[in-house]
């Protein structure tokens, strides 16, 4: 009597695959490529997230400079008004420069004189002869976005 096809034992309708698979080795082999997948990505997006960080640094040291030069020159305004108020010159009523940060951007500064009877009730640092309205970053530059994402290049960090 023959079987139907579907109730023949495994052995004897055959795998199909010229060596036995188990379930364990496609599931270890899954396991594995999963392995390898995440540990890629994790690289790559530890390597760019290194790379923006030190664009960020960098930025952030020449801002730093650029304040302190901003500041610097703030000093030397305030000594000059200092020195004119005896002589009763007036010193200008507006003051504005810039200080380039980097050859996208730059530090803008913009200050204003005051009257020290005036504003010295109000503010505690009176003994300036002036008062700082802006203090703020500006592009310079054209901006250009990247145009591509150096995903696998070699040589690139």
């Amino acid at each position: 009597m023959n079987m139907p096809y579907f109730r023949k034992k495994r052995t004897e309708q055959g795998t199909g695959f010229p060596f036995p698979l188990g379930m364990s080795l496609l599931f270890v082999s899954f396991l594995a490529l999963c392995i390898f997948s995440f540990a890629v990505l994790s690289l790559l997006t530890a390597r760019n997230a290194y790379r923006i960080s030190r664009k960020i640094a960098e930025h952030q040291s020449a801002y730093y400079a650029a304040s302190n030069k901003a500041e610097d020159r703030i000093a030397e305004l305030n000594a000059k008004w200092k020195a004119a108020e005896g002589t009763g010159q007036k010193p200008p009523e507006k003051v504005s420069f810039q200080v380039e940060i980097d050859s996208g951007s730059s530090l803008s500064v913009v200050l204003e004189t005051r009257s020290r009877t005036a504003d010295a009730e109000n503010d505690r640092d009176a003994d300036t002869g002036y008062r700082i309205t802006e203090w703020k970053v500006i592009s310079t530059g054209k901006w250009e976005p990247e145009t591509t994402i150096p995903v696998m290049t070699p040589g690139v960090s």
